[in-house]
């Protein structure tokens, strides 16, 4: 039966059985691998009949193994998850799901899982701001690999040799799947590529003793907040890899980086810092925190040839492919030491979205204009949304004591080995060269963002800001139509020119890529005005 029919097959409710499937609606998701079919309380997980290379699904029987393992694996860590294998069979003519005596009449197998509440998974739940308890999970993570298989079969994952070879063949396919598609996905993969030499070089004699320490263990292999459910009935991880024991049998510090990669990428970088000092504490593992960079440097170029595959031979979506370019980004980030972004832009043009963008790239922290105006400057002073430039938020004094506390600010963040983002209009050159000083001072390597955008569009922006949730801006129009007779446009070498409806992947790339020829020539970084 072709996948399409098959699929199709599986979406209607009849074709899935009771008590727990009771619906009238089945909901499917498609993976590149995989396609689910919620349905009321359970999820039936179905194989595509594909070959990827890292992943063989091509026959019947392999689709049976992988179901059995999947279910083996997983319910290491979600035994009251993961309910077993169940037979597809086909009924005069209809598609649906057999028992356990309709095995001899398979043309397909299916994972049966308990339905996990969706608003309480990590990455639900980091969306809305909400934090749970991650010492829990880091506790759970611990134990599970302290009774996971750690014999010589698992020990030889983690092999020098062995390590080299996988990030090396990453970074090829990676390559590979980038060009022709996306040329600053192929530049940052050859910067990883220094970066990562120059690390295991350093690091060769630790890596060497992490098989015997019995560092490396069978472990989950695919940790990231989406396989992490923090259900009212407990901690749930699911969701392991079972196609490939290379991919699981790992060492501890590479999956601890991969779970704090994915925090990082989701724009939480003290979280993915807290995540890895509380694994590093509890086990008595150094090594976890030295090898960090390495393994999530690693794990962002994953991440970036997933997107990327995501397409077979065809032309990716946009949003894979910006996708891509910000796990890239991501990646290469790490070969950089702590640097200064500035936005520089009018109002309601998208300097916050850049500057957010490229932040997350960098794990940085964002000093807001609009953010410290009020906590340094001004916290009593009513929001209008209608001040003039020159009035009430937008005084001049009150202007002057805000870009003193966000240089002050950013300089101790670079200094601490952060990097920063200065998000703020830097309407003059003075003000852009105050905070290129101070980068130069530190030997931080620089960028500026110039965003610009329509009238029509920052009109529309403002307009929405009084009701917009979380907006912090007081920037309406008035200020805008002032703002724009005064503003002194950036130029030179190190601005980097930002227009609307870029996506933040791609922004984030290209900053990236810039403070990366930045850091290696610092003529790149001069001539700002």
């Amino acid at each position: 039966m072709e996948l399409a029919d098959l699929i199709d097959g599986l979406s209607r409710p009849r074709a899935l059985p009771p008590p727990g499937c009771a619906c009238d609606r089945v909901d499917v998701i498609q993976t590149h691998a995989s396609v689910l079919f919620l349905a009321g309380e359970r999820v039936f997980k179905l194989k595509k009949p594909a070959d990827l290379g890292f992943l063989d699904f091509s026959t019947l029987e392999k689709r049976r193994r992988a179901c059995e393992d999947e279910v083996r694996l997983n319910r290491r860590l979600a035994p009251s998850v993961y309910l077993g294998v169940r037979p597809v069979v086909i009924d005069e003519g209809a598609v649906r799901l057999g028992d356990a005596a309709e095995q001899g009449r398979a043309i397909d197998w299916v994972v049966e899982m308990v339905r996990l509440p969706a608003p309480r998974m990590l990455d639900a739940m980091l969306a809305r701001d909400e934090t749970p308890d991650l010492g829990a999970l880091v506790d759970l993570i611990a134990d599970f690999h302290d009774g996971a298989r750690s014999d010589s079969d698992v020990a030889r994952y983690g092999e020098p040799d062995g390590v080299l070879a996988r990030v090396m063949e990453n970074l090829d396919e990676l390559t590979h799947a980038a060009s022709g598609r996306a040329p600053e996905v192929v530049s940052l993969a050859s910067r990883v590529r220094t970066f990562t030499d120059g690390y295991l070089e350093r690091h060769a004699a630790l890596i060497a003793v992490r098989p015997s320490k019995g560092r490396i263990r069978e472990g989950h292999g695919d940790l990231h907040a989406g396989n992490i459910c923090f259900a009212d009935s407990g901690l749930v991880v699911y969701d392991c890899i079972e196609f490939a024991e290379a991919f699981r049998c790992l060492d501890v510090a590479a999956e601890i980086a991969f779970l704090a990669m994915d925090l990082d990428a989701r724009g939480h970088p003290e979280l993915a810092d807290e995540v890895t000092g509380r694994y590093a504490t509890r086990t008595a593992d150094g090594g976890v925190r030295a090898l960090a960079p390495l393994y999530r440097a690693h794990y962002a170029c994953v991440r970036a040839k997933v997107a990327l595959a995501r397409s077979g031979d065809g032309a990716p979506r946009n949003s894979d492919l910006d996708e891509a370019h910000a796990y890239a980004a991501l990646g290469a980030g790490w070969a950089l030491p702590p640097c200064v972004v500035i936005t520089c832009g009018l109002p309601g043009t998208g300097k916050s979205f850049a500057g957010r963008a490229v932040a997350t790239a960098l794990r940085a922290r964002m000093l807001r204009s609009d953010v410290l105006r009020r906590e340094v400057a001004c916290p009593d002073a009513p929001r209008r949304f209608d001040d003039a430039l020159n009035e009430g938020a937008y005084d001049p004094g009150v202007t002057d004591r805000t870009y003193a506390a966000m240089l002050e600010r950013g300089r101790a963040e670079i200094e601490s080995g952060r990097s920063v983002v200065l998000d703020a209009t830097f309407p003059s050159r003075g003000r852009r060269d105050a905070a290129i000083a101070m980068a130069r001072d530190l030997g931080a390597p620089c960028l500026v963002l110039h965003t610009t955008a329509s009238e029509a569009t920052v009109r529309d922006r403002l307009g929405r800001r009084p009701t917009e949730p979380g907006n912090v801006s007081d920037a309406g129009w008035r200020v805008y139509e002032v703002a724009r007779g005064r503003f002194e446009a950036p130029g030179g070498a190190g601005v980097m020119e930002v227009g609307e409806g870029t996506g933040p992947g791609l922004i984030a790339a290209r900053a990236v890529g810039r403070l990366i020829r930045s850091s290696e020539d610092p003529a790149v970084g001069g001539g700002t005005r």
